[in-house]
């Protein structure tokens, strides 16, 4: 636990908020796609039947006008809660909590309200109103104190009702017919849970939590510089859009240019070879050890620096395994940190045309300890 706690304190509120509003960002993003898809398919095998009538009757039973108003107006308030998150901007943030609680009560109450309501889905949709109430208190007096009681109660109500939904939607695994069968069905329970809309609340109230509780200094918060000449610095917003919009391929080229440039910053080259490194993330899990190993490789970097980073490999360990690229912000926000207070410049190898010598080669040149150190990699 002393371990986890330290993590937490590499998170400063500005890297919390880019995390956690990635994923309502990414979550939201995902049902107003799905939505819109299934709404096109619709639409399109019905201009294939040429049956205009039957087209509406699927439409209707696939989605009603109030299914899809319903996940509109739900997924606008999710992208306003990640906005804030994002901007680091508790106003919003609270604004949109304000409304996600109001959206929550609505369904409850309507839910109570119907003849032969479940109780078991009335108790699943309290969990979650009362974790919007708690956040709300939390923010609104900003107490830490408060606000510790308050996480915990809610890390807990909502474990419990994740893991009931999910044992109640296994249960019929046992009569799967072959492995394929029983993956779609422990996959369906998995989102059938609320696993994921869970962490979104425990996100929220983590950034909260970090919001109220950070003492650390954040030295990008008011980094107001130009881009450090560093050839391993990508600002956030671009490695976030690449992350959003190119996952598969800019997964590949990260976990490539975060091996080499750790690789760089510690002068070791032999060890982590970028290749191979980035080859082994075929294998099931091994992302999840490479971010461990290479969040301690920085951290010893950062904290020679100046900083005072703890338990960095544990904290990316958590992330990548319970957050989707959770991890890559968090490392990339940590290179960014190093190019900004190491006393290096770190340039890519380029060739110019000399008249007398032909194409040379630029090699590295080290200047005086008072001028920061030049470096030119290879590519």
């Amino acid at each position: 636990m002393e371990k986890i706690s330290s993590a937490f304190r590499s998170l400063s509120p500005r890297l919390t908020g880019l995390i956690v509003g990635f994923m309502w960002l990414s979550y939201f993003a995902d049902e107003l796609y799905t939505l819109l898809t299934n709404i096109v398919k619709s639409f399109i095998a019905a201009d294939e039947e040429m049956l205009m009538g039957h087209y509406e009757d699927e439409l209707m039973n696939a989605y009603s006008t109030g299914d899809i108003v319903s996940v509109v107006i739900s997924s606008v308030i999710g992208l306003i809660v990640a906005v804030g998150l994002l901007k680091n901007h508790p106003k919003i943030i609270l604004a949109g909590t304000v409304l996600t609680t109001g959206e929550g009560l609505f369904y409850l109450v309507q839910g109570m309200m119907q003849e032969g309501a479940d109780f078991t889905l009335v108790m699943y949709n309290s969990v979650y109103v009362i974790s919007l109430v708690l956040i709300l208190l939390s923010l609104v007096s900003f107490r830490a104190l408060l606000t510790n009681i308050g996480f915990l109660v809610a890390v807990v109500l909502n474990t419990v009702a994740a893991v009931g939904a999910f044992v109640a939607c296994i249960s019929p695994i046992h009569l799967a017919e072959g492995f394929f069968e029983a993956a779609n069905i422990f996959l369906t329970s998995m989102e059938g849970s609320g696993l994921i809309s869970r962490l979104l609340i425990i996100g929220l109230y983590i950034y909260v939590l970090m919001l109220i509780a950070y003492e650390g200094e954040d030295v990008q918060e008011n980094y107001c510089d130009d881009t450090p000449d560093n050839y391993f610095y990508i600002t956030m917003k671009k490695h976030m859009a690449l992350l959003f919009f190119f996952a598969p391929v800019w997964y590949f080229v990260w976990v490539y240019r975060t091996t080499k440039a750790i690789n760089v910053f510690k002068d070791e080259h032999d060890k982590y070879k970028p290749g191979r490194e980035t080859l082994k993330l075929l294998l099931p899990l091994y992302f999840c050890y490479w971010s461990c190993t290479q969040a301690k490789r920085l951290e010893t970097e950062l904290n020679k620096h100046g900083a005072q980073e703890e338990e960095m490999g544990v904290t990316a360990l958590l992330l990548s395994l319970f957050i989707g690229f959770g991890s890559e912000i968090y490392l990339q926000d940590k290179i960014n940190q190093y190019c900004i207070i190491s006393n290096k410049i770190i340039k890519k190898k380029v060739s110019y045309y000399d008249e007398n010598e032909g194409i040379v080669p630029e090699y590295p040149v080290d200047t005086t300890e008072q001028k920061p150190t030049e470096i030119v990699i290879d590519e």
